[in-house]
């Protein structure tokens, strides 16, 4: 297994790979806390597993509602009632018609936050036009039920519902073939965006290009297959 690189929390994949170990020996569904896309990322290629997918097919994988899913739950399933952990609450703004504000993920992360709720125990919050459907793992559904009144300056109206009824955007994703002469990263930046080679350095070095959700400033850093 490659090293866990320093900007990562080692702790939190140590525990992670440590879940995977005890889970081949339980009789019971066994479940990380909710990933960010990096540690993901780490977890998918050290296991040998999809990052981006619902491929529940097997014993291990991660999940997070929806295929594409930014923050993951890394699932080992022993029955087939493990989706039961995970819960969806669907917040609708109470609004009039004199107020004109829109809510954006911020705002719910930040009400979330506000009652001292762990992120490690949130999935993604997909805002909608007039609602958001906030992904948790039910140990702290009733906490935020019960808790949660307001949202930014709105009060909200709460419901509870089972992860298959989530409701997901368009992906709105562009996906994109292209043929370069070199594995570095600013040549394939260069050759997907159309940019300069000067561009592509720069766009690397400023720190606006992630690799496998990890920021890189090094142009020469060398892509490999399955790198995100």
């Amino acid at each position: 297994m490659e090293s866990i690189p320093d900007n990562m929390d080692k702790i939190l994949i140590a525990h992670v790979l440590d879940k995977v170990s005890r889970g081949e020996f339980s009789n019971i569904n066994v479940y990380s806390n909710f990933l960010d896309p990096a540690a993901a990322s780490f977890i998918a290629k050290a296991l040998n597993i999809k990052h981006f997918s619902e491929d529940i097919s097997k014993n291990t994988f991660l999940y997070g509602g929806y295929e594409y899913a930014e923050r993951v739950s890394l699932v080992i399933k022993k029955d087939e009632t493990w989706k039961s952990r995970f819960k969806i609450i669907r917040v609708k703004p109470v609004t009039s018609k004199v107020q004109n504000i829109t809510l954006s993920h911020r705002d719910y992360l930040g009400a979330l936050m506000a009652l001292g709720i762990k992120r490690e125990c949130l999935g993604d919050i997909i805002v909608l036009e007039s609602s958001a459907d906030i992904i948790a793992i039910d140990d702290i559904c009733e906490h935020i039920l019960r808790e949660l009144e307001s949202v930014g300056k709105l009060k909200i109206n709460l419901s509870l519902h089972d992860i298959d009824e989530l409701m997901i955007k368009e992906d709105n994703t562009t996906q994109k073939s292209i043929t370069v002469s070199s594995s570095r990263l600013d040549s394939i930046i260069g050759k997907a965006f159309n940019l300069s080679r000067e561009k592509a350095k720069e766009a690397v070095s400023s720190g606006k290009t992630f690799v496998n959700f990890i920021k890189v400033y090094k142009n020469d850093m060398n892509i490999k297959q399955g790198d995100f």
